[in-house]
């Protein structure tokens, strides 16, 4: 057996792998040798059957096997011997493999595609400069924390009219057509809340201002929620889907107002925020809220600074790719996913995510970066507290914490996620060891402007 090592260019090579009829004829006869023991074939006795032809009968499947078999642990043996980073798997050529007389012509060359990975030197520096802006804690934003605590724990009351933005309307609605009135088979009688507050529509909030129990109203149900039919369908329970097929008018007709009683701003309010006897009086408790303020703060600008390495990271390493083998190999592969007839639409964020990964894994091999127990089990903690969050538990006891960590650790997708944020971590914190952090201050509402601008340009980047 040879094997062939051809390198087309730097992200594309081929392996070809001579066969000849010694390397397998000893495998194969052996395996005739078994057939023959235990086939049962009618007019002969068991382990009788002529060879001849039980070679005709099963020696081609059985050829094709071994050899198949012999070429692709040559293959596995020539990259694994020669340290050969590839993406993907090899890929036999279809077109040079030629379907051959497996029993007339012994030897056998096979050829298959390597695509390989490409050369990687990290491009950061001093010279690349990312700003840690620090936010200006200033009264607007300690007045809107107050408010919303006193919001928080409030309590709701029904009343008759509505008074302000903040009032919760809960009306019955009803379909209507063209002619104005009620749709047969349409929706009817629904019950649905109403915030004045989140509407966009100026009509609409105009429409429930002042507006009392009892009374009636017709409004552009999907204005009402913002055209967003998800909402809509949530809010109506019916599917997404469905909301297409609805006429834009309703009848509401308004069966409670509740409003919300804003907290008393006192000592009691101080506990239930802190917990009991934690801070005595108003100045300390404004002062535990501003120290909480600056720490959520602190933790918006890390992240934000997070992110400005990330697209750094990502604009300063243009990765080439063996772009026709990927999509070959795709679609050869993840055949569910992938066809000839979308990958061409589907490979660029497929190549994106590879791009980024190939980035990461150099800054893990030139920073020898490794994750020990500790680590993992922070990070996994933490995400289960999130968890835990989104499925309504705001503060977890301890043992519950441990609990869903454990089982969560059974789940190999979630041992992934929790291996490439602790890893991306790491990565990002040997990124800003490379550049230049300059500290700046920044007023919070033009901190949040460019948050906005960078999410709008991330969205428009193909």
């Amino acid at each position: 057996m040879e094997t062939k090592f051809e390198k087309l260019d730097e992200l594309n090579a081929c392996l070809s792998i001579h066969i000849a009829k010694d390397d397998y004829h000893e495998k194969v006869n052996e395996q005739l040798k078994n057939y023959r023991n235990k086939a049962k074939i009618p007019g002969f006795r068991q382990g009788h059957v002529p060879m001849g032809m039980l070679k005709k009968m099963v020696g081609e499947s059985i050829i094709a096997e071994e050899v198949n078999k012999i070429a692709s642990d040559a293959v596995y043996k020539y990259i694994k011997e020669n340290e050969l980073d590839i993406l993907g798997q090899p890929m036999a050529q279809e077109d040079k493999n030629e379907k051959q007389d497996l029993l007339t012509e012994p030897d056998f060359d096979l050829h298959f595609d390597l695509g390989l990975v490409p050369q990687i030197d990290l491009q950061l520096s001093s010279s690349d400069k990312v700003e840690r802006y620090k936010l200006k804690l200033d009264k607007k934003a300690v007045e809107k924390e107050l408010e919303s605590i006193k919001r928080q724990y409030g309590k709701m009351e029904e009343v008759e009219q509505a008074n302000s933005e903040n009032d919760s309307i809960v009306a019955k609605i009803n379909e209507l057509g063209e002619d104005g009135n009620p749709i047969e088979g349409g929706l009817a009688d629904k019950e649905v809340s109403f915030l004045p507050e989140v509407i966009e529509s100026k009509s609409i909030k105009k429409t429930l201002n002042k507006i009392k129990k009892g009374d009636k109203a017709i409004l552009d149900i999907r204005e009402a929620f913002n055209n967003n039919q998800a909402v809509i369908g949530q809010a109506l329970s019916i599917p997404k889907e469905a909301v297409e097929d609805l006429n834009k008018n309703f009848e509401i007709e308004v069966v409670k107002i509740n409003q919300l009683q804003e907290a008393v701003f006192n000592q009691e309010l101080f506990d239930k925020v802190f917990g009991e006897g934690a801070v005595k009086g108003e100045e300390e408790f404004l002062s535990k809220i501003k120290d909480n303020l600056s720490k959520y703060y602190e933790g918006e600008a890390e992240a934000f600074l997070d992110v400005q390495i990330d697209d750094l990271i990502e604009e300063k390493h243009e990765v080439p790719l063996p772009d026709e083998f990927l999509k070959k190999w795709l679609v050869s592969t993840k055949n569910e996913h992938y066809n000839e007839e979308n990958i061409d639409d589907q490979y660029e964020n497929e190549s994106n995510l590879l791009k980024k990964q190939l980035v990461r894994e150099k800054f893990v091999k030139n920073f020898d970066l490794h994750i020990n127990e500790e680590e993992f089990k922070e990070a996994s903690l933490s995400m289960t507290v999130n968890m835990l969050r989104q499925y309504g538990m705001q503060n977890p006891d301890p043992a519950t914490i441990e609990q869903f960590e454990k089982s969560s650790r059974e789940n190999e997708s979630y041992m992934n996620r929790v291996r490439d944020l602790v890893i991306g971590r790491k990565v990002k914190a040997e990124a800003k060891k490379m550049v230049t952090i300059k500290k700046k201050s920044i007023a919070i509402e033009k901190f949040y402007d460019l948050v906005k601008k960078r999410n709008e340009k991330n969205k428009q980047t193909p």
